[in-house]
């Protein structure tokens, strides 16, 4: 696959669980409207050529349980509105140009198993003590 992902992404089926557009030749933003897919377990776009920033709207999934977002050219801050998706267990945004603080809110990740923030050269600040507490 080549080009944008469409912004009519948003008017797929109420009822789709997963979607899966990793290793593909997908370019430009992420589009907002995935914010309305709001049965979504999975979303994985890693291994494109995805630019811009996280939408604020990926906080809308409050069902998902996988963001695999990884290995794009993503840039911009990580949105404190990813701390909203608590039911989360994997969180993927390694290998792109994500800048900014460490949002706090990542520490409402209490199902949070696996976290992947390396090479982003721009990212700073703490990892959220909540993140490190023993949930078992």
């Amino acid at each position: 696959l080549t080009g944008r992902v469409p912004t009519e992404i948003g008017y797929l089926s109420a009822n789709l669980g997963y979607l899966v557009l990793s290793s593909n030749n997908l370019s430009g933003h992420v589009p907002t409207e995935l914010g309305k897919l709001t049965n979504l377990l999975d979303l994985k776009v890693r291994y494109n050529n995805m630019t811009g920033p996280l939408p604020t709207e990926l906080g809308q999934l409050s069902v998902l349980l996988t963001l695999l977002l990884s290995q794009n050219n993503l840039t911009g801050s990580i949105p404190t509105e990813l701390g909203q998706l608590t039911s989360t267990t994997k969180l993927e945004l390694h290998s792109n140009n994500l800048t900014g603080p460490l949002p706090l809110h990542l520490g409402n990740l209490t199902h949070l198993e696996r976290i992947y923030l390396y090479d982003n050269d721009g990212l700073w600040g703490t990892v959220p003590s909540s993140l490190c507490l023993n949930r078992w």
